[in-house]
């Protein structure tokens, strides 16, 4: 008789578990697809701010050889397309304004966008980069 308690014990201690199997397995594929996600929204939306960084410390780096050996406008803007081609930067020549070019500024503003397409949503990055002299006059 004590021997059939202890298997009627063990039987419902075996279905009371039966509720949560499973659940650490959906957990996971849970967090794998959302990690995967976010790494594949990363994978699409980080080189387009990489380029626009790497295109203003470019044109950090110009500012002073621009001030000081006078170039025409349209050897500026050649130069500045020249780098936007490298970086594959989805810019015109037509993004690119001269707002000051003379003896004691150089400015230079370019407004562009950037499409960014996650198959299942398209959408643009805004990206107004603006050079100017200012940190080198103070």
């Amino acid at each position: 008789m004590k021997s059939s308690l202890n298997l009627s014990h063990l039987a419902r201690s075996a279905g009371g578990n039966r509720g949560e199997r499973g659940g650490a397995r959906f957990r996971l594929i849970l967090f794998l697809l959302i990690a995967g996600a976010v790494a594949f929204v990363g994978w699409k939306t980080i080189p387009p701010y990489i380029n626009n960084y790497q295109l203003e410390d470019w044109l950090r780096t110009q500012e002073p050889y621009w001030l000081a050996n006078h170039v025409s406008d349209d050897v500026l803007v050649d130069n500045i397309m020249k780098e936007i081609d490298s970086h594959g930067i989805p810019a015109t020549k037509d993004d690119i304004k001269i707002l000051a070019n003379n003896s004691r500024s150089v400015k230079v503003s370019i407004d562009y966008k950037s499409h960014v397409d996650l198959s299942v949503y398209q959408f643009d990055l805004h990206f107004v980069t603006v050079m100017d002299n200012q940190s080198l006059v103070q």
